[in-house]
């Protein structure tokens, strides 16, 4: 499957999430879903290279991704079925590209209008999100939603960038986010 996403992203409060639930329509229920970044350059490999390689689980359902971006707001997106996580790990390990990122959250999908609204709940400290994609409407109707919703227009990072400035600022957070993805690798052998 391959697809062009065209997204921004926003901080949102318990509040935020609550309203948006209120003036949305559900599309996909609030579900677990776990992120495991590789590559060969770590946290650098999306400016070294210009893609990145995931593993997501959703469920009992295992993808193996690579998103290339174009910029910021846009990228190609292509994912081929994996039987586990195990498999994509180990695929990605034989091309020399390591786990560096896992983000673990839960995530409920919303429509409005023509806009796809991705509600995202970390379980550690990084906080929930917002993101909008605006593949069918314009980025104007995505910015409209931030206004209408009352949530800051800062647009936020890629959680890749989100999480390694995390790390270079907050030593606590550095040795929780280090402590998961070492789990996860134990897990996943």
């Amino acid at each position: 499957m391959s697809s062009v996403e065209k997204e921004i992203r926003v901080k949102a409060t318990e509040e935020q999430i609550e309203h948006i639930r209120e003036v949305s329509e559900p599309f996909s229920k609030r579900t677990r879903m776990v992120d495991i970044t590789c590559g060969k350059y770590g946290f650098e490999s999306l400016a070294t290279v210009g893609y990145i390689c995931r593993i997501r689980a959703l469920d009992h359902n295992y993808k193996l991704e690579i998103k290339n971006y174009s910029n910021s707001e846009k990228c190609m997106e292509k994912s081929i079925p994996l039987e586990s996580i195990r498999d994509g790990l180990e695929f990605l390990e034989l091309v020399g590209m390591t786990p560096y990122l896992v983000l673990d959250r839960y995530r409920e999908i919303r429509k409005y209008n023509d806009l796809m609204i991705f509600i995202d709940e970390f379980k550690n400290d990084v906080g929930n999100f917002v993101e909008i994609e605006y593949q069918n409407s314009t980025r104007k109707e995505a910015i409209d939603f931030i206004r209408k919703m009352k949530m800051s227009e800062e647009l936020q990072d890629k959680y890749g960038d989100i999480i390694k400035e995390r790390l270079q600022k907050d030593k606590e957070f550095e040795e929780k986010f280090t402590e998961s993805l070492n789990d996860y690798k134990k897990k996943t052998k």
